[in-house]
């Protein structure tokens, strides 16, 4: 299976929820933001709506970044659409993940991570995100994450050709990555030190990081092994 942008030289910088110090984070404004920074790839989470579409929102509910309240979850799209971002320009809406694909083809990566917070939203949300995105491009532009292992293994078995990777912000054992079979670990900031890292490397599988801010983490990521950096300051390649 071919990584996650393999031509492009590592570390790759990857815009954690776009540029979200730039603007609102998951908006179309955050994105290009991180592209015009010089991102190799940006983060984005995905959610469905209520009737099926495929969202980009962080939160379990629309309290914390909208105008709005409730589950995603419980809310049409059309109910979605009608809401304003917290902050920014004031009319910046929640984008669908095909408003980030038709931004970003041919100018950058995307890396979706399913946002699943109970297990029976898995497969759902897998299967309408691999609708959406479509059969994987030759260049790896576009890799699939989640903290979900029932994300993860579906992504294996419905696109095994899609490179997709597990995330993890405690500790775990390297059996528990290496059993999905993934392309990338992407690791909490204050796992580094942990071994594990190491038998992950050690196994071909490429370790990303999130969220790396400051010249501190990236040596700190650097030491790790780490190749890829997930961060809120995509325009920063140093601080």
């Amino acid at each position: 299976m071919p990584p996650f942008l393999p031509d492009r030289p590592r570390p790759l910088l990857v815009g954690h929820r776009g540029a979200p110090l730039a603007a609102p984070e998951n908006s179309l404004a955050a994105f290009e933001a991180a592209l015009r920074g010089g991102a190799d790839a940006v983060e984005c989470d995905a959610r469905l709506t209520a009737d099926g579409a495929v969202v980009l929102h962080h939160d379990e509910t629309l309290d914390r970044t909208t105008e709005g309240s409730g589950p995603v979850r419980e809310r049409t799209l059309r109910e979605i659409r009608d809401l304003r971002l917290r902050g920014g320009s004031g009319r910046e809406g929640v984008p669908l993940l095909r408003d980030l694909l038709d931004l970003c083809r041919g100018r950058a990566g995307i890396m979706v991570e399913a946002k699943v917070d109970h297990p029976e939203e898995a497969i759902p949300l897998l299967d309408a995100i691999l609708l959406e995105v479509g059969p994987p491009g030759p260049g790896g532009a576009l890799a699939l994450i989640s903290f979900s292992p029932e994300a993860v293994s579906r992504a294996a078995e419905r696109a095994p050709a899609l490179p997709r990777g597990i995330t993890f912000e405690s500790p775990f054992p390297a059996s528990l990555a290496l059993a999905l079979r993934p392309d990338l670990v992407t690791v909490e900031r204050y796992l580094f030190r942990l071994p594990v890292l190491a038998e992950i490397r050690a196994a071909g599988v490429e370790l990303f990081a999130y969220s790396l801010d400051t010249e501190a983490d990236r040596a700190a990521a650097g030491e790790a092994g780490v190749t890829g950096w997930i961060t809120n300051l995509p325009g920063r390649r140093r601080v």
